[in-house]
């Protein structure tokens, strides 16, 4: 049975993110930050150059659902797509994660692939 199975918006999208790493959802918001999504929830991922180093420092903070609707001005169904997307995808170049989820909710990944292509 499905883990995401009666789950809406935000928490749908949470759930079927993909994993940490190559696959995972990225939203370019300004110069300098991204919103990254991953199984592990939001994040707003910020680099600087600290000091007098010449080395980059990468930051990531936890987002809540508050700062994607209003700040980020972004909306769980159009991130859906995203997440989808990037899941099946980490599924298809081995990741163990992704699979297992793609495999079990496979017919939540399908209704969610239908209404993004009736969408487009």
């Amino acid at each position: 049975m499905c883990r995401c199975i009666g789950r809406r918006g935000w928490s749908l999208v949470e759930c079927l993110a993909p994993p940490r790493g190559e696959y995972e959802v990225t939203i370019k918001l300004s110069r300098g930050r991204v919103l990254v999504l991953n199984s592990e929830g939001f994040f707003l991922r910020s680099r600087h150059l600290p000091g007098n180093t010449p080395f980059l420092e990468t930051i990531e903070t936890p987002v809540n659902r508050e700062f994607l609707d209003k700040i980020a001005r972004l909306n769980p169904e159009d991130l859906l797509c995203l997440v989808v997307e990037s899941l099946e995808n980490a599924a298809k170049h081995g990741s163990v994660y992704a699979s297992s989820l793609v495999k079990e909710c496979r017919n939540l990944v399908e209704e969610a692939k239908a209404s993004c292509s009736r969408s487009s």
